[in-house]
């Protein structure tokens, strides 16, 4: 009893699942008739499309790259052309200012050389009074005289100094000058020894002088320098005797002077070498690179 009970209750459930399935049935067959519903919307795609690029051949890029080769070596001479200009004005600047320094060598060279060839003329007269030991007046006076005034070797190498320190020397591209320019100022090397050499010969002199000569003759002397404004030298009055005959003392302050002689022989015949060649630079550098 309990069992056909169960059964009659589970009829209606049956019946509504049949009526599902045919309604789903129906809906079915009704899109595969019609291939739609109202309810069913196909989805919609986007579509990207891409935009038609022109392809470039060979030679195009070829000429691209030359140009952009072309361009970039432009540059680069166009930098190197204004780098030489500004370093040719910078060396024809320089060798402008090595020409006046010459120049001014020159000037003291022959100054200097004049000086000294009338200083060793003294001193020739001096040596040979001394030793007759005749005409003391001139004597005192030559002594003075060649105390006063010497001829110092003192040439420039300012410019030089500053072509070897900014590297300018490199730049310049006429090896004969080059050269030119390195044996002069080799040369300057002989008189930084051989001046202060000249010096200590002139130092000696004077220390030499005290042995043999008056010192109050020698202030006469001097005063009337100053009186002249420096103009001139005057021999003292008369014959004032030496402080001493002693041949021995004589002998020593011959030997300074001639000593003193020799120097300025040697330097005069460097002097004359170095300003040669000072005005032959002055004339190479002139043309070379159209001074005034």
């Amino acid at each position: 009893m309990e069992e056909n009970t169960s059964a009659d209750d589970e009829t209606p459930d049956i019946e509504r699942d049949v009526d599902a399935v045919n309604k789903a049935e129906e809906t079915v067959s009704a899109i595969g008739t019609s291939g739609t519903t109202q309810n069913i919307q196909p989805e919609k795609m986007e579509v990207h499309h891409h935009p038609n690029v022109e392809r470039r051949g060979v030679k195009e890029y070829l000429l691209e790259g030359l140009m952009i080769f072309l361009a970039v070596t432009l540059g680069f001479f166009a930098e190197n052309l204004r780098e030489n200009i500004k370093d040719s004005k910078a060396v024809r600047q320089s060798m402008k200012s090595l020409r006046d320094d010459l120049k001014s060598d020159v000037t003291m060279y022959d100054s200097s050389i004049a000086i000294n060839l009338t200083n060793c003329r003294m001193i020739d007269t001096l040596i040979s009074l001394l030793t007759e030991k005749r005409e003391t007046g001139k004597i005192y006076l030559l002594a003075r005289r060649l105390t006063i005034g010497a001829g110092i070797f003192t040439p420039s190498s300012k410019t030089f100094e500053q072509l070897k320190s900014t590297g300018y020397l490199r730049l310049i591209e006429n090896q004969n000058i080059l050269d030119s320019i390195n044996t002069y100022y080799q040369l300057m090397k002989f008189f930084d020894y051989w001046t202060g050499l000249q010096r200590q010969r002139i130092n000696d002199v004077i220390e030499g002088n005290d042995k043999v000569f008056d010192g109050k003759v020698f202030f006469s002397i001097y005063k009337g320098f100053e009186k002249s404004g420096g103009s001139s030298l005057e021999a003292p009055a008369g014959n004032p005797s030496l402080l001493t005959n002693d041949p021995v003392m004589i002998n020593s302050v011959i030997i300074r002077y001639q000593y003193f002689y020799g120097v300025l022989k040697i330097v005069n015949r460097k002097a004359v070498e170095a300003s040669d060649e000072a005005s032959r630079l002055v004339v190479i550098l002139q043309k070379e690179y159209s001074l005034e």
